[in-house]
């Protein structure tokens, strides 16, 4: 048995370093085009860097692909939860009308 307080994990230090101005969006694309743009950088690579920017760019090309992916898959997801929402409202609306008599009583005036 062991004393208060002795037997309790430790919490971990956080870390609380706040950069300045962070552009992902601006990361993203020098990562992506940087190598392209200046031809200079890509004759200087070895054989295992070229590698490396290889398997980059298909790991952002698969991660841009799962992205659209998971966005459709949403929006697809909602799409069908509002046609629902209409259908049931439509057929609602056709009950109530067919129940009230109100396209009985137009048939025969017309009919007449």
């Amino acid at each position: 048995m062991g004393l208060i307080g002795f037997n309790r994990a430790r919490k971990p230090n956080g870390f609380t370093f706040i950069p300045r101005y962070y552009n992902a969006a601006k990361e993203d694309l020098d990562n992506r085009l940087g190598r392209f743009i200046d031809p200079e950088k890509t004759k200087s690579l070895t054989e295992e860097e070229r590698i490396e920017l290889a398997k980059s760019r298909i790991k952002m090309s698969l991660q841009s692909k799962t992205k659209k992916y998971v966005t459709d898959k949403s929006q697809e997801k909602n799409s069908n939860k509002r046609l629902l929402i209409i259908i049931v409202v439509l057929f609602m609306l056709a009950y109530l009308i067919l129940q009230s008599g109100s396209i009985l009583s137009f048939v025969s005036k017309v009919s007449q």
